[in-house]
């Protein structure tokens, strides 16, 4: 029972089964107390009850609305302006997707009493924030591991786009049934029915998947790729293929388009954010993106979506370690879970497809969470099915049995019609913007290595000159105007990122907050520096081999 009552000072106070929520004295000056007491500066707090606001307001008077999350399991408490009724798991994790996008520091605090009857409510959102940020930790550490890579493979990718289309041709030519293919240990069990239909439905490989297909004789029309590593790109060296559409990903190893003997066509990806302008003065065409991140069947899901408005359905995307195996059985990537490796990775159980528990990780929790959030923004989900029949559950979409997706979909598919494809990128644009980026790069380059100068003939003094100061923010202005729009934009921006953490010098001696700032100036400096000459050697090996059909010395070893 929920009952409102006047406290001494005048105000509301609230009474659930006889449990204060609020004093019944002085609700305001207990919540400003509370919230002086559990308020921590610098993290996100999460407040778990609202009531009649007076927690609210008091945390209010110590953060902004960016670092307060107000989540309220009693409806009718829930209608004030950014507070969020929770009932449930789901409203959980859209709330906590949508508000903690980076990996911070949490302070979840249950308003008092509120834990003896949300109990179970309460840890269900410590599951969801802990959840959210180990995927939000393994999505920072591929940028932080892979930024170089993908830096080298869009500038070497450069060399092929002339030759290639980019997906616009596809758009909507798709009329038969689409299956999506991915490598998890179901999809040897749905090898039978792909045979034997083989030729009444769309087959898109999900990246190195197309080595289990081809060993089973299945060549897809489509393979889909955007992982940068070399070994990627060996999984693909002995193929020997003559119908398969290669789909890649700018970021993608410059290996695989290179050697590969089919047609193909580019598209962006969520890693080359900060490129498109770049991308637009090379080929002098928008980029288009497919949404995805990290798995390659994302991207998948949505270029099925994208060429087709029909049935679509998942094959092996198992998200799981279905069986106590990593992949397919016909896969060259296939090993047993041992025990070690279960404790080395963080692995875990949870309810799965078919009610049972499944072991999986927090790598495929952020892979199922990336392709819950394309669902969530596609128009329509009727027609897309997740036909794996083991591991996780993708919320949004329908399970449905393999045999009868064949049943429904692919017994009424029509054939397939010839695409009409155009190429519309100039080797001559591509040669001409990587000159001038290259120039535009040495600007940048004299630039800095003054501001280096600057920099190092400071180093006797305990604080920086304003004319220092003054000629060293002229020169961040000018890197600024000169690597712009550039193609370095990816691994400048994390440079930046990294060395912008360390912000708070205040609590240093002035001699101390010299050489803080000091050497985070000069280490942004020869960052730069040493990422310049490196993506110059790149783009004189693009060059190179747009000219003379090879790479130059720089590119042999790779």
């Amino acid at each position: 029972m929920i009952e409102m009552t006047s406290t001494k000072s005048g105000d509301q106070t609230l009474k659930i089964e006889n449990y204060y929520i609020h004093s019944k004295y002085n609700p305001v000056r207990e919540a400003e107390q509370f919230a002086a007491k559990n308020f921590e500066q610098g993290k996100i707090h999460i407040l778990l009850g609202h009531g009649l606001g007076y927690y609210t307001e008091a945390f209010k008077q110590h953060s902004d609305n960016t670092d307060l999350i107000i989540m309220e399991p009693i409806e009718q408490f829930s209608h004030d302006e950014n507070v969020h009724y929770i009932d449930n798991e789901e409203a959980i994790k859209k709330i906590v997707s949508k508000y903690i996008n980076k990996v911070c520091d949490i302070n979840i605090i249950t308003i008092p009493n509120y834990e003896k009857f949300f109990l179970e409510l309460k840890e269900i959102v410590i599951k969801v924030v802990q959840d959210q940020l180990e995927i939000l930790k393994i999505f920072e550490n591929t940028i932080n591991n892979q930024t170089n890579l993908w830096q080298e493979n869009f500038i070497r990718n450069l060399s092929f786009l002339h030759k290639d289309y980019d997906i616009h041709s596809l758009y909507q030519t798709c009329e038969l049934p689409i299956v999506i293919a991915s490598g998890g240990p179901s999809l040897d069990k749905q090898i039978p029915l792909m045979k034997k239909y083989r030729d009444q439905f769309i087959l898109i490989a999900a990246g190195s998947t197309i080595t289990s297909l081809v060993k089973h004789g299945l060549e897809p029309d489509y393979v889909i790729v955007m992982d940068g590593k070399l070994n990627n790109y060996k999984l693909f060296e002995d193929l020997q293929l003559k119908r398969a559409k290669l789909i890649y990903g700018l970021v993608t190893h410059f290996k695989i388009r290179e050697t590969y003997p089919q047609q193909c066509f580019h598209y962006f990806t969520s890693e080359c954010l900060g490129l498109e302008n770049a991308y637009n003065q090379f080929t002098k065409h928008e980029p288009l993106y497919l949404a995805g991140g990290g798995s390659v069947s994302s991207y998948a899901l949505s270029f099925a979506r994208y060429i087709s408005s029909g049935p679509v359905t998942f094959v092996g995307q198992d998200l799981a370690y279905t069986n106590g195996i990593s992949h397919a059985q016909s896969s060259k990537k296939i090993f047993k879970i041992s025990d070690a490796f279960k404790k080395s990775q963080g692995l875990f159980e949870t309810v799965g497809y078919n009610g049972e528990n499944v072991l999986t990780s927090h790598s495929f929790l952020a892979m199922k969470h990336v392709i819950e959030t394309i669902l969530e923004n596609f128009k329509y989900t009727e027609t897309i099915f997740n036909s794996t029949e083991a591991g996780l559950n993708i919320d949004g979409i329908e399970n449905l049995k393999f045999q009868h997706f064949i049943e429904q979909y692919i017994a009424e598919s029509n054939e397939e019609k010839e695409l009409q494809l155009e190429n519309y990128i100039r080797n001559e644009n591509i040669l001409q913007g990587l000159s001038n980026e290259i120039d535009n790069l040495n600007i940048a380059l004299r630039i800095l290595n003054d501001s280096r100068t600057l920099l190092f003939s400071t180093k006797s003094s305990t604080k920086f000159s304003v004319s220092v100061l003054k000629k060293l923010d002229n020169n961040d202005l000018k890197i600024n105007e000169a690597i712009k729009d550039s193609l370095i934009n990816i691994s400048a921006q994390i440079i930046m990122l990294k060395y912008n953490k360390i912000e708070d010098f205040t609590f240093l001696s002035e001699k101390e907050q010299y050489e803080a700032i000091y050497n985070k100036n000069m280490g942004i400096i020869e960052d730069l520096i040493s990422l310049i000459q490196l993506c110059k050697n790149y783009m004189k090996e693009a060059i190179h081999f747009i000219n003379e059909g090879s790479w130059g010395y720089y590119g042999k070893s790779r």
